[in-house]
This record gives C-alpha cells, structure tokens and sequence, in this order.
C-alpha cells in the first residue's frame, strides 16, 4: 500500500518523536475526541441499529479519554531510561534500558466497540514514537467516518491514516511488513493474522475471546452474584469479548441462581424491545448465529428461560437464561458473544477446576467468593488472561492493569504502561567505564583472569 510507504519513509527519515511532541498529539487528541462525542455515539447507534449512548460513553469515548490522561500523566516516567544492575566483574560500567519506537505499526480493530478498541491501542503506539495504520471493521461504516475525521484534524496521514475495506484489504493489510501488528477479535481471523504476519516475522498482539466463566461459591450470595452477572453479561446486549459466557454453581443452586439471573436482569431491564438502554445485535449475520447457538441448544435439551415473553424485535435479541446444558453443545464451545447464558452446575471445587481447565484458556474468568483458600485454588490454577473477583468486566477499566489473553484467548497485553511497552523496543545498553578492567578478558588470558572467573561463577 502507498500509505504504507510513506510512512516507512518518513519514519526513516526522522528522529523519534520527543516527549513534548507525543503530549501534543494526545493533548489534541484528547480536545477532539471530547467535542465529537455526541457524534460518536449517534454514529455507533447508527451502526448497530440502536445503542444506548450511555453504553457508548461508558464503554468507549470516556473510556478513552481516561485513558489519554492516564497515558500523559505517567508518559514521562515511562519513556525515562531504566537503570539495571551491571554484574560485579564489569563494574564500574553502567547499564540501562531505553525504550525506542519500533517503526510502523498496524492495527485491526473490532466492530463490538468499534471506537474503543480503534483508539486504545493507537494510544499506546502513538505514546511509544510509533505511526499508525488503522484498520477498523468494515461492520461499522458510520463509526469509521467519525474516526477518520477525528484523526485527519489531529495527525497527517504519515503518522496516522485509516485504511477502510472489507476481508480483501484485511488480508492485504496483514500481509504488510509492519514493525508490529496489533489485532482484536475472534480466535478463527487471529489465526490468519498471524499467518500473515509470520511471513514478514512481524512481532504480533492477539487480542482473541473464547468462553469466560463466572463461578460462584458455595458460600456466595446467589442474589448479589446474578446482578453483577447480568450487568456484565448485557453491557452492549453481550457483545463484549470479556462477557461471562456461562456461570458455573454448586450443583444444587442452578435453579436458585436461574431464577435470580431472571430476577435481576429485569430490574436492571425492565423492558427490552421498547428499552433504549438495551442494545441491538450488530447485524442480522449475528443475529442469526446467535439464534442458531439458543435454538440448538434447545433441540439437543437446553431448557431455555427468556428474559420477557416476546420474540426479537428490530434487531434486538431477546437475553435468554439457559440450563441442562450439556459441554457439546454449540453455547458451551464458541464464544456467545450474545444475550444468552448458560447455567451449568458443580459437585465441588476439584470437578469444577477441571471443567474450566477443560476448555481453552479464556479471556476473563470472574470468580466469586470470600473465602480466601478457595480464591487461592481458582487464580493458582486456572489459567486465563485477566480475573475480576466479586464483579465482571472492571479489570478492564484499570488503567494500570495489563489486559490480554493467554493461549486460544491471545498473546500480549496492552493498556497504560503495558500498552506503552507493547510498541516499543527496549533496548538495552551497556557503557562500558573510562577506567575498567576489560583488558583482563582480552587474550593471551592470563592465569590471573582464569582464577577470577573460577572466584565469580
């Protein structure tokens, strides 16, 4: 690509940006986002058919924001060189780790939160010295217009440019010798990412899914774990990669915890079709997979408790409760990415250990629990990419938190400090002293060095 090119060249052509240079670009991004953002969100309830602007301020344009702040108070700190320990017998040499823009970098964006995860990563490469290719998700047209006005009044296209297109220009645009390729969304693409990535050696993130489970204690209150549950499970009506996929409970509260899943969401919801806080699907593509997961669940003997009498309506789903669930099942394999939430039951802590470590390594996994050895057990030996105890989501508001996967859920993290680290190159340098004893390592070796070298190791 041409864009591509120029950037290459300018980037070649031109020392890192300083300090003073990055807070300029984020102080003005800062400026521009917060004026557009009404328009952003009326351009993502565009998109999805309707979203609740709160949802959208919420989860994307203070998200954000909070985000730029964040990023340019701590920014100074983070680009200082780092002073490392020089061993005893190079001393007194000093050593440190300065950190370098890598070069060009690219970025896949998701349509689920087509502003967030466009902006936060661009953040983090922006903050390191990077420029930027964006590629958002062609399921958001009207997002993508907004973001590309935003980032024309802020940077040139030799910084930062929009690339727009469908799975043709995706694939082009993976295919670019990027000095690191950064991308959100499902397991499936991430594969092809990263196999076009692999023929440049481009450095890569992979911000992936797969299934998160909320487990629930024995000694938890069922109550106050299905609120936070279904706060977390209809924000954007589930379409959020960290969503609880399903809730695991001890075997003789599944009834209890789905009544109180119902409970909950209708006062959270007291209405859904006619409700402007209750998000659409995307498009009608999802929409129908998730129909397909519900519906097939139901055929293989789900039983399914919707949360209103009613069909979907003008693109919203209708969320639905499920148990007699089975691990075959379609909602127990793939990511629901969808109102639908299956209720699965355990006998005690080892069986439900192993049921988790059963599937791929998730995303997110909320536990809930006072009870500090059985906390303990969960986080020691469940591997996933991020846990929020006693809530869902709100790890992935904390600025100082990496977030990412592990395995089927991805590889690298970003956000803050670690967003930072992701795009730049630490380099580490070693300086060697006026007056050292390097000489001694120099041959004809002396017996004088062999005896040191037998004293030091």
């Amino acid at each position: 690509m041409e864009i591509f090119e120029k950037q290459q060249a300018a980037f070649a052509a031109s020392i890192a940006p300083t300090f003073a240079d990055r807070m300029a670009d984020l102080g003005k991004l800062y400026t521009t986002i917060k004026a557009h953002e009404n328009e952003i969100a009326e351009a993502i309830s565009a998109d999805f058919g309707h979203r609740s602007a709160f949802e959208t301020k919420l989860a994307e344009t203070s998200f954000i924001l909070i985000d730029i702040k964040h990023t340019r108070k701590h920014l100074k700190a983070w680009m200082r060189r780092k002073r490392r320990k020089v061993a005893l017998h190079f001393r007194p040499a000093t050593n440190y780790v300065e950190y370098a823009p890598k070069g060009v970098v690219g970025i896949l964006s998701p349509w689920n939160y087509p502003f967030q995860l466009a902006m936060a990563p661009l953040i983090a490469a922006i903050a390191a010295g990077n420029r930027v290719m964006l590629k958002p998700s062609e399921y958001t047209p009207q997002c993508n217009a907004v973001i590309r006005k935003i980032l024309a009044d802020v940077f040139n296209e030799e910084q930062v440019a929009v690339v727009e297109g469908g799975a043709k220009v995706a694939t082009e645009f993976s295919s670019l010798a990027f000095d690191h390729l950064f991308f959100t969304g499902s397991s499936r693409v991430g594969k092809y990412v990263l196999r076009a990535a692999a023929e440049n050696l481009t450095p890569v993130t992979l911000e992936l899914g797969g299934q998160s489970p909320a487990i629930v204690g024995e000694n938890y209150s069922i109550k106050h774990a299905a609120k936070r549950i279904m706060v977390g499970k209809l924000l954007n009506a589930g379409q959020t990669c960290i969503a609880p996929d399903h809730v695991l409970v001890p075997q003789n509260k599944i009834s209890e915890m789905v009544q109180a899943l119902l409970k909950e969401g209708r006062k959270l919801y007291p209405s859904i079709m006619n409700n402007d806080e209750y998000s659409a699907i995307i498009n009608e593509t999802q929409l129908e997979r998730l129909r397909h997961l519900r519906d097939g669940a139901v055929r293989d003997g789900a039983r399914a408790y919707n949360l209103y009498k009613g069909d979907d309506e003008n693109g919203k789903m209708m969320p639905v409760i499920l148990d007699h669930v089975t691990p075959i099942m379609g909602v127990m394999r793939e990511e629901i990415f969808g109102p639908i939430l299956p209720v699965v039951g355990y006998e005690n802590l080892d069986q439900l250990i192993e049921f988790v470590k059963g599937d791929d390594k998730p995303l997110a996994a909320y536990y809930f629990s006072h009870d500090r050895a059985e906390l303990d057990r969960l986080s020691g030996e469940i591997l996933c990419g991020n846990v929020t105890i006693n809530d869902t989501l709100f790890h992935v508001a904390q600025a100082d938190l990496p977030f990412g996967g592990i395995g089927a859920s991805g590889m690298g993290t970003y956000h803050g400090y670690d967003g930072f680290k992701t795009f730049s190159h630490a380099k580490g340098v070693f300086r060697q002293a006026r007056l050292n004893a390097a000489w001694m390592l120099n041959p004809p070796y002396s017996k004088l060095a062999g005896k040191i070298f037998d004293w030091l190791s």
